[in-house]
């Protein structure tokens, strides 16, 4: 975790020939799944912002390969429920990590993420129960 913190401080802050010193494949795997990390540092490899051992590489990218998935699949179920609740009348906020996703990262599949997060206001919520 020390060194994805270390490393992480310095791609932000637009160090270059920035690297993952630890090698440890399956240890850095499981930093970056339990820190959320593990996407962005694989888009950061992918992009030459970054680099690692081949074997952490790999971990890495695949943690991006994965979240990329899961999150084309939230966003697909995400945009059938709300569409749903839309033609039913139900006026739909998406907000926390399915927005910040698609707002503020370079691409959804960085932005750790496993539901979506959907405010229907008090007096809407008979007819979203519908849905």
């Amino acid at each position: 975790m020390a060194d994805i913190a270390d490393a992480t401080t310095r791609v932000l802050a637009g160090e270059a020939g920035c690297a993952l010193a630890y090698d440890n494949a399956a240890a850095l795997g499981v930093g970056g799944y339990t820190s959320g990390m593990g996407p962005l540092l694989g888009y950061w490899i992918e992009h030459g912002r970054l680099s690692a051992s081949p074997a952490v590489e790999a971990v890495l990218r695949n943690h991006l390969a994965h979240n990329r998935d899961r999150m084309d699949k939230l966003a697909g179920t995400g945009r059938q429920v709300v569409e749903n609740l839309s033609k039913a009348g139900v006026t739909t906020t998406i907000f926390k990590g399915m927005h910040t996703a698609f707002v503020y990262f370079p691409e959804p599949g960085i932005r750790p993420s496993a539901d979506n997060d959907i405010f229907i206001s008090q007096n809407e919520m008979p007819a979203a129960d519908g849905v």
